[in-house]
């Protein structure tokens, strides 16, 4: 269900021509601007365990990019 209403919200955005990012690349900015003190491992293993799915050392790549 949670899939869709994210489906919906990014068409919506793109329409009106909005940037749209996913849930890493916010977090990504958010450590990049010095505004998120956790780590990488830290944050991905969060995610995870609040059930995003996305593979833990994927996860920290990006993050640590």
């Amino acid at each position: 269900m949670q899939a869709r209403y994210d489906l919906k919200a990014r068409r919506t955005a793109r329409k009106l021509d909005l940037k749209v990012m996913g849930t890493l690349a916010v977090l990504k900015a958010l450590i990049h601007m010095g505004l998120v003190k956790e780590s990488p491992e830290d944050l991905c293993k969060k995610l995870i365990n609040q059930g995003f799915w996305v593979y833990e050392k994927l996860c920290v790549k990006i993050l640590k990019e």
